[in-house]
């Protein structure tokens, strides 16, 4: 059986909690990071098969460490969690 790698990105501190509660009780693997560089050296040291992106992360922050995955020629699906206001980003189109 194959086991999803995920990398969370959130400010939040109280994240991962229930989300990641679930995500894990579907069987897959998650990994937090609590700020920008943390969320960088986990992504150069791991194997991820997605990134998500919280809505407690600045918008220029988060097209910044989209930008920097990018740059190192992944693949990997990067998903930003929108705000309340339904607000996309532009660089995740």
């Amino acid at each position: 059986m194959v086991t999803s790698v995920i990398l969370a990105v959130c400010l939040d501190p109280m994240f991962p909690g229930a989300e990641g509660a679930t995500w894990r009780s579907a069987g897959l693997v998650v990994l937090a990071a609590n700020s920008i560089k943390e969320a960088i050296n986990h992504f150069k040291a791991g194997d991820f098969d997605m990134v998500r992106l919280g809505r407690s992360i600045p918008v220029d922050a988060r097209e910044r460490l989209a930008f920097l995955i990018r740059a190192t020629g992944s693949q990997v699906p990067v998903i930003c969690i929108a705000d309340s206001s339904g607000h996309h980003d532009s660089f995740g189109r």
